[in-house]
């Protein structure tokens, strides 16, 4: 099967959402909440496990969150959640 990325935005009077969904295998439930703590990271993985951390602590700076789960057709979504300011 081809791989298949998209990326969606969605803005209201209050927060802007971007969602990035792909077709892969998803993330093992394990694994899924550590995802955007530092320094975990996949036995697969040859980083260091900082980058989701790093741009978890980004979107928390800003009042925001991002999110991280399983679609329930298969594949990932990685949503971050930014509020609007007034």
């Amino acid at each position: 099967a081809d791989t298949r990325i998209e990326v969606s935005v969605r803005l209201d009077s209050t927060q802007l959402r971007l969602r990035v969904v792909d077709n892969g295998p998803g993330v093992p439930a394990e694994l899924l909440n550590d995802l955007g703590h530092p320094f975990k990271r996949s036995e697969h993985s040859n980083g260091y496990g900082l980058g989701l951390s790093i741009c978890r602590k980004t979107a928390e700076r800003a009042g925001g969150e991002i999110r991280f789960m399983n679609a329930e057709t298969g594949g990932f979504i990685a949503e971050l959640v930014l509020p609007l300011q007034s």
